[in-house]
């Protein structure tokens, strides 16, 4: 038998090899062939083998095959090998940006599990992390992931997995989905998202232990996971939430990356934080020792604090700036914002109530010199407390002191609990102090009734008719114009959506808070997005929920004490996707302590940015870090008990001093390396080199080889839509629930599918057919280009004619080489690689813009007149090329493979 040869019954394993001749325990002869698409040698018996002729027997024969053929394997071959570089068709509704193609190839080359993604906030953390998960999820079967976020992401992360990837999980906990205290609920689950405050819980963990090892565990807001100091005593204490992940980490209930021996280095873990260094290198340290305890595992303060190294660093975290995000042109990605601060004045009856609150304060303070060390420390925070909820609005101001004065009376009804009263952290602890029913001075319970009298009688609101007067700036210059609005209480946020409907009665306000369940707040941003004017959110209601298609106004009705969480809430508005300058409006009131220091804090950065060329040619990109170290720096309590003690105030001397501070703690420390892990250049990436356009014309081409035509669709109004195109899968690909129709509606841009996707075309049994995204993961999609490399004897050469090709005539050898191992997911080259043989005996691969050009200006050519040069030719390019695929994954060398696929004459025709 030849050497060359194809299967009778499996044309799809390509054309195969003959390596060696057996013979079974019957005494039958048995051939081992390696053909093109296999991993593995397949026995085969000789009935079931075709013999191909060689290339010189068809060129005497003149059996040459249709140039059809030719361009069909050539397409198909671009097409999948740019999607294995770049993962640019895969059946996902977005195009990766260029940090993002680079995070994903830095972990996945790099071998850089577990890792933090600590890219700015808004450029796309969530996208970085589904690019991972659908990487191990489409390549790495059978797989288990884990998705760990806050309890009010989890929709939306369900969400965004959905819309982005196509990958549907489910939510642990959730009835519609399963009991996560159920071990049979896990059975077979495998992609999951949990609530990581429900799933911590110590009578869960067992469940969770035995529902892995998972491949991969996401764990959004990592930030969350570390330590926190405790607001009375400083003192760092783990969260909940860290020993969770410590548990799983160490009880192995996630997969491990392994040494070069076999032993674990660290768990397959990905936390994402925009903000991982706030200014505290110990709770750093100690949040990548849940993804490297290999290099951060020590319980020794000093011991752990040498770990951070710039090489260490490296190995763990990618961390991309804003300033550095550029789309693949090369232009920057970010609109901007620009901020102005409006300041209220109080009327003269509002001062009369700052006055009575500053006498009550005092007292309240003056009572600690006699009172024990802890109550002395718990009046500070709950006078602090009172005093920034008064910056906010006289009525939360006023449901706190009615708060208070029910508590010092044995009251059981009291107006309003504190856990729904604010969603900010340090108010919450002074509200829980301010339960206390034992009076700070006497006569307090007296004091506080004559203080909410007074601000009952209160007639005007200074800071609620500057808000009112911004609404109307916006709206003179943009009608109709959304506006995302931001304050801590929730008593404040029942004001404003009162007075916007005063204003505005035709038009919705939503709310957004902490009481809300995930739902609801999902709904929200849908209403907001769609159809609401605006939108009022506490702290912890907006987080993590983005708005930039929406919206690009802003009005921090208050304003949070760190500055760093004020940085977090542009985020919202200031990240990838925005198409407007996005205008940020903070207010504050005069005499406000901790206010006016966040403000001044942000502007006085402003003035000395210049200052900070030396530490980096984008100074805004360390903001977000310098302002965590201010904001560790400055006590708020400390600086209001001096200020309310004796009148001091903080200078902008001060304020500068504590920047510079931060400053050079960033230029001497650990978070000058942190940018170096980030994204840079784009010559360092696999840059994107075929189009949707591309993309259609192999899918059309390939169609045309099951007689399958591809038409422009129409809408249910019978308008044509451009963009949408209409085919009949064979049979066996049709989808029995819409079986009143068969046809099949699809979109190759995916700019195009963003804007179409919820277009009605139709109806069937009752259910309504919109167009589907077209991609690499859909069953259809894939037999389609693997059909095009299915082997028949008499298609291994062929002849064209190229009339815009300037190297003249000679021969195209296509080779196809196989790299990507037990990861190969379709039967079909994993890369071709085209060999340009001039008539003069020089060689040199072709690029993919110079195959396609063969492709498009060609047609069916004559028999050659002279045999095709032997397969030595070339050989040594497709060598080089298939190692240098292979460097990049060595753990498939030993199953790499390449054979020649085709062979064609090139005549050179003017046009």
């Amino acid at each position: 038998m030849k050497s060359i040869v194809c299967h009778r019954n499996h044309p799809e394993w390509g054309f195969g090899l003959v390596r060696q001749k057996d013979e079974d325990p019957f005494g039958e002869v048995v051939y081992q062939v390696a053909f093109d698409h296999e991993n593995r040698l397949q026995p085969c018996i000789e009935k079931d083998l075709i013999t191909c002729p060689d290339e010189s027997e068809i060129v005497i024969e003149s059996q040459i095959a249709s140039i059809d053929v030719l361009k069909r394997k050539l397409l198909a071959g671009l097409i999948i090998g740019e999607n294995i570089r770049t993962g640019a068709f895969m059946r996902s509704a977005l195009k990766p940006l260029p940090h993002q193609v680079y995070f994903l190839d830095r972990i996945l080359s790099g071998g850089r599990l577990g890792h933090l993604a600590g890219d700015d906030v808004g450029l796309g953390k969530t996208i970085e992390a589904g690019l991972l998960i659908n990487h191990f999820y489409k390549e790495r079967q059978p797989c288990k992931i884990l998705i760990l976020c806050p309890a009010g992401l989890v929709l939306q992360w369900q969400d965004e997995m959905l819309e982005h990837f196509n990958l549907r999980f489910a939510i642990a906990g959730q009835g519609k989905d399963f009991d996560a205290k159920s071990e049979p609920g896990w059975e077979g689950r495998k992609l999951v998202i949990g609530s990581i405050d429900t799933l911590k819980q110590d009578d869960l963990f067992s469940v969770i232990r035995n529902a892995g090892p998972f491949d991969l565990i996401i764990c959004d807001e990592a930030h969350r996971l570390s330590a926190r100091r405790d607001f009375l005593s400083g003192e760092l204490r783990t969260t909940a939430s860290y020993r969770f992940i410590r548990k799983l980490q160490e009880n192995h209930a996630v997969q491990f990356v392994n040494n070069g021996d076999g032993s674990p280095r660290s768990p397959q873990i990905l936390l994402l934080s925009a903000t991982p260094h706030q200014g505290d290198d110990l709770r750093f340290a100690l949040l990548l020792g849940l993804i490297r305890p290999d290099l951060f595992s020590s319980t020794d303060k000093d011991t752990l604090l040498k770990a951070l190294t710039r090489e260490n660093l490296t190995a763990c975290l990618t961390k991309t700036a804003k300033s550095r995000a550029i789309d693949w042109e090369g232009n920057p990605i970010f609109k901007g914002h620009t901020t102005h601060t409006r300041s209220a004045s109080r009327t003269v009856e509002e001062e009369a109530v700052e006055k009575a609150l500053s006498q009550y304060l005092r007292k309240s303070m003056e009572a600690r010199h006699g009172a024990s060390r802890s109550l002395s420390l718990v009046i500070e925070l709950v006078m602090h407390t009172f005093h920034k909820i008064a910056a906010s609005s006289w009525a939360a101001l006023e449901t706190a002191l009615s708060m208070r004065l029910s508590s010092l009376r044995g009251e059981t009804k009291k107006p309003r609990s504190q856990s729904s009263m604010t969603d900010s952290i340090q108010s919450e602890e002074g509200l829980q102090k301010a339960t206390n029913t034992e009076a700070f001075y006497e006569g307090e319970d007296e004091d506080l009734e004559s203080l909410i009298d007074q601000i009952q009688c209160l007639k005007e609101d200074s800071k609620l008719d500057l808000f009112l007067g911004i609404v109307g700036e916006i709206e003179a210059a943009e009608q109709n114009a959304k506006i995302l609005i931001f304050t801590q209480y929730y008593a404040t946020q029942e004001l404003l959506v009162r007075q916007l409907a005063k204003l505005f009665p035709d038009q919705e306000t939503v709310t957004v808070n902490g009481s809300m369940g995930v739902n609801e707040r999902q709904e929200a941003r849908r209403r907001f997005e769609q159809k609401a004017r605006f939108l009022v959110s506490t702290e912890a209601g907006g987080e993590g929920v983005n708005f930039q298609k929406a919206c690009h106004y802003m009005v921090n009705y208050d304003l949070p004490w760190n500055p760093m969480r004020l940085q977090q809430r542009i985020g919202r508005l200031d990240r990838y996707g925005q198409k407007h300058e996005v205008k940020v409006y903070n207010l504050m009131v005069q005499g406000s302590w901790d206010d006016r220091i966040t403000v001044r804090i942000i502007e006085r950065l402003k003035v000395i940015q210049n200052t900070m060329a030396e530490a980096s040619d984008h100074p805004e990109d360390y903001w977000d870090m310098i302002l965590g170290e201010v904001g560790d720096a400055i006590d708020p309590i400390e600086s209001f008990t001096a200020h309310l003690n004796s009148g001091v105030e903080m200078t902008d001397q001060e304020i500068d001093e504590e920047l510079k501070k931060a400053r050079a703690a960033i230029q001497s420390g650990i978070a000058r390396h942190l940018h170096d892990t980030g994204f840079s250049d784009l010559s360092t990436l696999p840059v994107p080199s075929l189009e949707a356009e591309h993309y259609l014309k192999a899918f059309k081409a390939l169609l045309s080889a099951h007689d399958i035509p591809l038409r422009a669709a129409r809408s249910s109004e019978n308008e044509w839509l451009n963009g949408v195109f209409q085919f009949d899968p064979p049979p066996a690909f049709r989808e029995t629930k819409l079986s009143a129709t068969k046809s099949r509606y699809i979109v190759f841009d995916k700019d195009r599918y963003n804007e179409v996707r919820d277009q009605v075309i139709g109806r069937a049994r009752g259910q309504e057919i919109k167009p589907q995204l077209v991609g690499f993961g859909e069953a259809f999609n894939d037999w389609l280009f693997e059909s095009a490399f299915s082997a028949k004897a008499d298609q291994r050469l062929f002849s064209l004619q190229a009339s815009e090709w300037k190297e003249g005539s000679g021969w195209l050898k296509i080779a196809a080489l196989r790299w990507r191992g037990e990861r190969r997911q379709l039967r079909t080259p994993d890369t071709l690689v085209v060999i340009w043989i001039g008539e003069d005996g020089s060689s040199r691969e072709l690029t993919t813009n110079e195959v396609m050009q063969i492709v498009d200006h060609s047609a069916q050519g004559e028999a050659p007149k002279s045999e095709p040069p032997s397969d030595d030719v070339g050989k040594t390019i497709v060598q080089s090329r298939l190692r240098d695929l292979v460097e990049l994954n060595p753990e498939s060398r030993l199953l790499a493979g390449w054979s020649w696929l085709a062979t064609s004459w090139v005549e050179s025709q003017k046009s």
